[in-house]
C-alpha cells in the first residue's frame, strides 16, 4: 500500500509540472476560462508555475520588510544561482518526461525507471545544495530579526506542505477504499 502511494504521489508530481509548463504557454484569450478552473480547484492551484513563484518570492519580502538595498543584493544573489538552478531544472523534467513515457507503456522497463529515479533523486540533491549555498548568502543580507522571521515562515511553510501531503495520502487511501467495493 505505501508503495502504491509513494507512485501515486510521484504522478501527481509530475502532473502538476506538467501543468505548471502548460501554464507558461496559456492563450490570452483562454485566460479567464483558465483563472475560473484556478478558482474552482482551490487556491493552493495558484501557487503552482511562474505567477506564483513571484507571488511567493513577493510575498516574503513584505513580510520580511525587506529593505530596497537587501533587494537589490538578494536580487543579484539569486540571479547567480539561477542558471545552475535552471539548467538542473530542465535535467530534471526531462527524466521527469522519461519515466512518464515508461510509466504509459503496457510492460513498463522498472530497471530502467529505477535508473531515472536515481537520477532524479541525484538532481534534487543537487538542486538541494544549490539552494542552501543561495538561502547561506541571502541570510548574510538579513537582519537578526529577519532571519528569525525567516525561520518562522519556512517553517509555516513546511508543516502547511506536511499537511497537504498527509491530506493528499487520506485521500487517496479514501479513493482505493471507495473503489475497492
Amino acid at each position: 500500500m505505501n508503495k502504491l502511494i509513494k507512485i501515486s504521489l510521484l504522478i501527481l508530481c509530475f502532473m502538476f509540472s506538467y501543468l505548471a509548463v502548460k501554464a507558461k504557454t496559456i492563450k490570452p484569450e483562454n485566460k479567464n476560462n483558465i483563472e475560473q478552473k484556478i478558482e474552482k480547484f482551490g487556491q493552493g492551484a495558484k501557487e503552482f508555475g511562474p505567477a506564483g513563484i513571484e507571488r511567493e518570492l513577493d510575498r516574503m519580502m513584505k513580510e520580511l520588510e525587506i529593505t530596497p538595498e537587501q533587494k537589490k543584493e538578494i536580487v543579484l544573489i539569486i540571479k547567480k544561482y539561477e542558471p545552475k538552478l535552471k539548467a538542473i531544472k530542465e535535467e530534471t523534467e526531462d527524466n521527469r518526461k522519461n519515466i512518464m513515457e515508461l510509466l504509459n507503456t503496457d510492460e513498463p522497463n522498472k530497471k530502467e525507471i529505477l535508473k531515472i529515479h536515481d537520477e532524479l533523486s541525484e538532481s534534487k540533491g543537487e538542486m538541494l545544495l544549490v539552494i542552501a549555498d543561495m538561502h547561506k548568502e541571502i541570510r548574510i543580507v538579513l537582519t537578526p530579526e529577519q532571519k528569525i522571521k525567516l525561520k518562522e515562515l519556512l517553517n509555516k511553510k513546511s508543516e502547511k506542505m506536511q499537511k497537504m501531503h498527509e491530506k493528499m495520502n487520506k485521500n487517496l487511501e479514501k479513493w482505493i477504499e471507495k473503489n475497492s467495493k
